[in-house]
């Protein structure tokens, strides 16, 4: 992919929701330290003036916690369609799973692929 590509696609605002749901029952969850975590990719790009698509490949989801320490969440292979999810005004999942309560200070993304299609060219 070219520089000016890859400028498109970190023009994007890719959003990473990170939800801590702490489920019905709230005491068992303090009682064992963990939370439910959600993660969902979603964009909120301006006009992309002759791009009709952007899919995104991401095959690793990882968190960092207070302590530096890297957590692997999920290491499904995915693809999204970030205008698709702009224009609908919608998330699309990405992984979910219990974690220790912690502070998280980053989320990794292993992007796999990002393939652009402009004027009916996909590069």
């Amino acid at each position: 992919m070219n520089k000016k590509n890859v400028g498109l696609v970190l023009g994007l605002v890719v959003i990473i929701g990170m939800v801590m749901l702490l489920g019905k029952n709230d005491q068992n969850n303090t009682e064992t330290g963990k939370g439910h975590v959600v993660f969902a990719v979603t964009d909120a790009a301006t006009d992309m003036k002759g791009v009709t698509s952007v899919l995104l490949g991401v095959s690793e989801v990882r968190v960092k916690n207070e302590a530096g320490t890297w957590m692997t969440v999920s290491e499904e292979e995915k693809q999204f369609d970030l205008l698709r999810l702009k224009e609908n005004g919608t998330w699309a999942f990405l992984a979910e799973t219990d974690m220790p309560a912690d502070t998280y200070r980053e989320v990794r993304l292993s992007v796999t692929s990002v393939m652009v299609t402009r004027d009916g060219k996909t590069e």
